[in-house]
């Protein structure tokens, strides 16, 4: 299995190698990176070499596939965001941060879907974080070109891939939403949800899910795109009547209550691939609940990040994929 952990002496050799890399870890090491053709956010956790790590003094690095031709570098603020597929490559792919809890962060799970020709190539990415246990922390992305840290914008690595081979992105999601029980609607997208409809009556929605005792490891799911998209609870605040979450819920959808699982660990475990893909991501969550901590999720490595991106914005997936021959791939399909 190839390295992707470094300390920073390592790191720094590394991204000077001159080729192209996505890169993740703590805000004090990304800063004394040199420049280069690479995009990064901040985040203490991984899936490394070794396994699942949480760490302050490693950095993740992965080199992006040789097949790659050409590629731009370029940073989106919320109102720019619609623009992403404009700067796509004919042939190509990107690879997209957005820093967590930031407006991008909102407006990307909002209005992804209406974007004219988000569809049109692969875009995949991960949403930056920090230390769940630091109530100060604050994440970040990192554009390797200009050496800038950024707090208030996504970063986008645009990729030109020789005719021949095109990109595949695959996603880990062993949620199903029960959609023949409870709908869930919001008045407005945030967030920290109160007010909701349970089933069309109003209702305090942190009161509604203490009621029912559910199990905050489930998320609640919606429809966008003809795709389930999980929305995963950060914490229930009792105290203020509100839930916060990892990523937003937005007004005008209808929400479901995931189906429980048999066995978090095993049911997720058991989607993951047999093979080394090119990069991936994993949610925190599936971190924290399938206990990953030095242990492997089969082959895969990358960040363990605050949502991962599959063209939309998901949560409590995780995102992985591998450039191939088109022929293949048509085979495939």
């Amino acid at each position: 299995m190839k390295k992707t952990l470094f300390n920073l002496d390592e790191a720094k050799s590394v991204i000077s190698s001159g080729k192209k890399f996505m890169v993740a870890g703590p805000e004090e090491l990304l800063t004394q990176l040199p420049k280069g053709d690479w995009i990064g956010g901040t985040i203490p956790y991984f899936m490394g070499q070794d396994g699942g790590v949480k760490s302050k003094d490693l950095i993740q690095i992965t080199e992006l596939d040789s097949k790659i031709q050409d590629f731009a570098i370029k940073e989106y603020s919320a109102d720019e965001l619609k623009n992403i597929p404009k700067d796509y490559f004919e042939r190509g792919m990107s690879f997209i941060i957005i820093p967590a809890f930031s407006e991008p962060h909102l407006a990307y799970a909002k209005d992804a879907v209406t974007f004219d020709g988000i569809f049109k190539n692969p875009i995949l990415g991960w949403v930056s974080g920090f230390d769940l246990d630091d109530p100060q922390g604050k994440a970040a992305v990192f554009n390797g070109k200009s050496g800038e840290l950024i707090f208030d914008k996504a970063v986008v690595l645009h990729c030109e891939l020789d005719s021949s081979f095109a990109a595949n992105i695959d996603i880990i999601n062993p949620f199903i939403s029960d959609r023949e029980g409870i709908t869930i609607e919001f008045p407005e997208s945030t967030w920290s949800p109160s007010k909701c409809l349970i089933n069309g009556e109003e209702a305090n929605f942190a009161e509604f899910l203490q009621k029912i005792n559910h199990n905050e490891q489930l998320p609640i799911m919606t429809d966008l795109g003809d795709s389930d998209i999980n929305v995963c609870i950060m914490k229930i605040d009792s105290e203020n009547n509100k839930v916060d979450l990892y990523n937003p819920v937005i007004a005008g959808f209808t929400y479901y209550l995931a189906k429980p699982l048999k066995d978090y660990a095993e049911d997720f475990r058991s989607q993951a691939p047999n093979h080394e893909a090119d990069w991936s991501c994993n949610c925190v969550l599936n971190y924290l609940y399938s206990g990953l901590e030095g242990k492997k999720l089969n082959q895969l490595q990358g960040p363990v990040t605050f949502g991962e991106i599959a063209y939309l914005l998901l949560n409590q997936t995780c995102v992985y994929y591998d450039v191939k021959e088109v022929e293949a791939l048509q085979k495939a399909s």
